[in-house]
């Protein structure tokens, strides 16, 4: 089979980590490439076999459709020429593209999220509701999310990959506790930190690593000896 992935960038993120997950395995036995909005190297570990596609277009917020048609354009290329059997779309703002690029022609397409909903501002709300019941499938990380696109038919809970731990590494533990993400309202680091104040942490110490908009409001809210916040 050929699989295409769909996705703007193959930076740090957590979507970013899944797809290089699920398309390193799936180049096992299948024929996979990448196609993506930039021409910067992948942070994650791409399998040499995986084809990486870069379509160099303009960068632009998804309802300035004045820089996004070369991006649609260009997927619309790659679609008609039925070279794959299936493309897979990674985060909403793909997805949208994909859809809109899709419209008449019979490029088999699954989308694929990776934000909770209820963060949608209206105007993406409405995009969804208008182009996600136009594809193929839809697979989501949770039971809410689940309910919420009730308006896409044949959509299904596909949760992020796990295959175990390596048996022959031995891990030194530490007392540690430690959050990792981007320092963002919608990761809830606030709640995270909240819930610490419960808890006894003895001998425990807590590192937080990431930056964003919320770095220095969580760093001045949750002054502690036992907790660091490492950027």
């Amino acid at each position: 089979m050929k699989i295409a992935f769909v996705i703007s960038t193959l930076g740090f993120g957590g979507a970013e980590r899944v797809l290089s997950i699920v398309a390193n395995r799936l180049s096992c036995e299948h024929s996979v490439s990448i196609i993506k909005f930039d021409n910067q190297e992948p942070f994650y570990k791409i399998n040499d076999s995986v084809k990486i596609i870069n379509l160099t277009t303009s960068n632009g917020g998804f309802l300035n459709l004045k820089k996004r048609f070369s991006k649609i354009f260009a997927l619309r290329d790659i679609f008609k020429s039925g070279q794959y059997d299936v493309v897979i779309s990674f985060m909403d703002s793909t997805n949208l593209l994909c859809l809109i690029a899709n419209l008449t022609l019979k490029q088999k397409l699954i989308i694929s999220e990776h934000s909770d909903h209820s963060f949608l501002p209206l105007k993406w709300q409405m995009a969804k509701r208008v182009l996600y019941p136009f594809c193929d499938a839809l697979s989501v990380l949770s039971k809410s999310d689940y309910q919420y696109y009730s308006y896409v038919k044949n959509r299904s809970i596909i949760y992020n990959p796990f295959f175990g731990d390596d048996e022959n590494i031995e891990y030194q533990k530490e007392n540690l506790i430690l959050f990792v993400g981007r320092l963002e309202k919608v990761k809830g680091c606030d709640i995270f930190l909240n819930s610490l104040k419960e808890c006894d942490l003895g001998d425990y110490s807590v590192e937080i690593c990431g930056d964003g908009s919320e770095f220095n409001t969580l760093k001045n809210e949750f002054k502690s000896k036992k907790i660091k916040f490492l950027g």
